[in-house]
């Protein structure tokens, strides 16, 4: 996107004309103005007005009231500049509507597009004393949102992943969701909101595997202990109800859950009022449904390949809402010495899935996921606001590094479960290190505007989780603004 374009004021127009009788809404026309815009970007930063005086101009227009033939003739006189404008218009009512917006529509070259508008409540309820609630600092395309900040258009596919809106229109979803708004109120969100990040200790490492000799393995079901997997269901359980009292979201880590932690999961979770809204947990590796044909570059052999590092996402009363595939796979290295069967053999996902909340778009980001270069790009160019990240990781500074960029650009939050995969008497700890307690591997959150957030390390014997209460966050903010 951007660069010279081949696209005349007539493709526009004819375009928008299109829009209009197929009544694709501000959201079509949207994607056009935006991907138009864009195919002249050069162009628009070398008007003799620059973006910031246009969207003032927009501002101190009459309020948008869609596109009609006196539009399109205005636009006819000056099209770059006018276009410029008009989006800035558009923009600026969606500011006044305070509305939702996720869908996939059709740009000016037919490809279908992912438009949004930003709605970060739960970044804006967790901002700082100083109470800064702009748009994000930098951004894939600056000129045009400068001219309507909290209008975002994204391409559909990029470095082969694919957004993919998800639709939350049943009563499984509403029993998540609903709960978490507040209509006319500041903040938005109920102020109880808690985030725990529930580490479950060393419950559930066991179950690794190298498979036939190849330097490459997976999470097996049947190699876990036996007595790792008794307490890994006590230790789930005990999450839910730790989480549960106040409106909250439980986040877990990667690799955590075999089938009978996940059975036991769900089972806990019987829509009561008062239980975790969104469980977010990784499986261990699990067969796909599909049963496309097996990339040959995979390291191990088809049995390997076959399975997927999936976290999934129930709701209150145990229904699995969603499930998000990683998109990357994990390799040696990441702490010395390097052991060649920790290398993870998995076939990676292609999507990164988007839930429209109250909080602001969600994803859900597995650990690398967060920080390699493909993703972490893919991810800069979505409309995702709350980035929620289990994650298995020895260490936790590449995260730290690469979240505190991402929320700039996404005007949004990001939420850290972590713990290592190396316990007390792994070989590969034999410093005998916490596991999830150490300052090197803590969970972490950070927000746009503001440093990573590392909770303090909890007394010997404490229960191995962190909790993020939006109602602390709202003190500081009244305690700031005296």
């Amino acid at each position: 996107m951007g660069g010279d374009s081949q696209y005349s004021f007539q493709d526009l127009r004819e375009a928008l004309l299109a829009v209009r009788k197929e009544k694709e809404g501000d959201a079509g026309i949207v994607a056009i103005l935006w991907t138009w815009l864009d195919s002249h970007l050069l162009n628009l930063g070398s008007l003799e007005e620059k973006p910031p005086s246009i969207r003032q101009a927009a501002y101190r227009a009459a309020p948008y009231g869609g596109v009609n033939e006196v539009v399109l003739k205005w636009l006819e006189k000056s099209p770059l500049r006018n276009a410029a404008e008009l989006l800035a218009q558009i923009g600026r009512s969606f500011e006044v509507r305070d509305e939702p917006l996720l869908e996939l529509k059709p740009g000016i070259d037919e490809n279908e597009v992912i438009v949004a508008v930003r709605r970060p409540s739960l970044a804006l309820a967790m901002r700082n004393e100083s109470g800064e609630e702009g748009p994000p600092g930098s951004a894939e395309h600056p000129s045009l949102s400068t001219l309507a900040p909290r209008l975002l258009v994204c391409p559909l596919k990029m470095h082969e992943i694919e957004l993919q809106v998800l639709d939350t229109l049943s009563d499984e979803w509403d029993l998540a969701l609903a709960p978490l708004e507040q209509r006319g109120k500041d903040p938005p969100i109920p102020s109880s909101l808690c985030i725990h990040l529930d580490t479950l200790g060393e419950h559930g490492l066991s179950g690794w595997s190298v498979d036939n000799g190849q330097p490459a393995g997976r999470y097996k079901p049947e190699a876990i202990a036996a007595d790792d997997e008794r307490d890994s269901i006590a230790a789930a359980k005990v999450a839910v109800k730790k989480a549960s009292g106040t409106p909250s979201l439980l986040l877990m880590p990667e690799l955590a859950a075999p089938p009978s932690v996940l059975d036991a999961i769900a089972g806990e979770l019987d829509g009561r009022a008062d239980l975790p809204l969104l469980t977010v947990v990784g499986a261990y590796h699990r067969l796909p449904e599909e049963t496309d044909p097996i990339d040959p570059d995979l390291v191990g052999e088809g049995t390997v390949a076959q399975h997927v590092n999936e976290a999934v996402v129930f709701g209150p009363d145990g229904t699995e809402l969603w499930s998000q595939r990683k998109v990357s796979c994990a390799g040696a290295g990441a702490h010395p010495p390097a052991d060649p069967g920790l290398v993870e053999d998995t076939r990676p996902g292609r999507q990164l899935k988007l839930v429209s909340t109250p909080l602001g778009t969600l994803a859900v980001v597995i650990c690398l996921d967060s920080f390699h270069q493909t993703v972490r790009d893919r991810i800069a160019a979505s409309p995702a606001e709350v980035l929620l990240v289990p994650s298995l990781s020895p260490t936790v500074h590449r995260h730290q590094d690469s979240l505190q960029q991402l929320v700039q650009v996404l005007w949004g939050a990001a939420f850290v479960c972590n713990r290592s995969p190396f316990g007390k008497d792994s070989p590969y700890n034999p410093e005998k290190i916490s596991v999830w307690n150490d300052k090197g591997n803590r969970s972490f959150w950070v927000l746009q505007r503001a440093s990573v957030t590392r909770p303090r390390a909890k007394a010997k014997g404490a229960y191995p989780s962190f909790v993020y209460r939006l109602s602390a966050s709202l003190q500081v903010r009244k305690k700031g603004s005296k």
